[in-house]
């Protein structure tokens, strides 16, 4: 009987050495996957180990810095997070209007508005459609000011989505439409803090922009996306929905033209799509 248990014991030692011997060139082999789809998307030779050094290498690449770019980045399930000249406010373009959508959706769940109320001549629901998929300004600017006057809906963003003190904001910020990835980046969380209140909007998102921006490298990964371009700004605020999902905002300015900002946003979320799994990959490993 005592044989019988040592040889049980034996047997089970050794089928587990042999799963682990098997887990481990399986997570190689899929780390290797993901780093070559890195290197294909992104044009580089090796893996960056941070989201500074992902950022850094493009920078380096597209010659950007504090008068060109901005970036606010972060996980909210492992509190990674990164800045780079998040503050600066920009002119804003179309991306004014997630904020806007978001708070007529916080109205009608207030019961200040239905879905019946028509806005420049067309339902709410068709509203917020043709305002955040096809991005069209003369209704998102009936939407806006069925609401008040200008400064009013400044005011009811920052304090609502924006996250920043009233001293942190500049006098254009009242004035004009200029915003910055930070105060975009607090708006992104509370959107994806309040996913339940905000599924209609989220999947709007989802559907703008088929292939472009943040969705241009991002294969079968799913992404919300709101874009802004005015002059020679382009900008992008999104959640990009990965087994972690990360909230990244890009603001750029006179960067080499529209093609060359597209490159940016769309490789930067390409290399944090990687990064993020290649480090969900690497804990699992040490686990197994």
């Amino acid at each position: 009987m005592k044989a019988a248990r040592t040889t049980m014991r034996f047997l089970c030692l050794l089928l587990s050495l042999a799963v682990l011997a098997s887990a481990a060139p399986r997570v190689e082999a899929e780390e290797a996957v993901y780093t070559r789809r890195f290197r294909t998307a992104f044009i580089y030779t090796g893996f960056p180990e941070s989201v500074e050094a992902i950022v850094e290498d493009l920078r380096e690449k597209y010659a950007l810095d504090e008068t060109n770019l901005s970036v606010a980045y972060c996980c909210p399930e492992t509190g990674e997070a990164y800045f780079f000249n998040e503050n600066e406010f920009m002119k804003a373009g179309s991306i004014y209007k997630l904020p806007l959508n978001m708070l007529w959706y916080d109205l009608e769940h207030a019961g200040v508005y239905s879905p019946d109320t028509e806005i420049g001549g067309v339902s709410l629901p068709e509203a917020h459609y043709r305002s955040m998929v096809l991005s069209e300004n003369e209704i998102s600017e009936d939407m806006l000011f069925a609401l008040g006057d200008f400064e009013h809906f400044k005011r009811e963003i920052l304090n609502r989505y924006g996250g920043l003190a009233y001293e942190d904001v500049p006098g254009r910020y009242w004035r004009t439409n200029y915003l910055s990835a930070a105060f975009l980046l607090n708006t992104l969380q509370v959107l994806y803090d309040r996913q339940e209140d905000f599924s209609e909007l989220l999947a709007l998102m989802k559907e703008a922009q088929p292939g472009e921006y943040m969705r241009k490298y991002a294969g079968a990964v799913e992404v919300a996306q709101k874009y802004g371009w005015y002059d020679d700004c382009m900008h992008i605020a999104g959640i990009t929905f990965t087994e972690r999902p990360f909230l990244l905002v890009v603001f750029t300015c006179g960067i080499q033209g529209y093609g060359v900002a597209e490159e940016v946003i769309g490789r930067l979320n390409a290399a944090l799509i990687a990064h993020q799994r290649i480090e969900l990959i690497r804990e699992q490993r040490t686990a197994e």
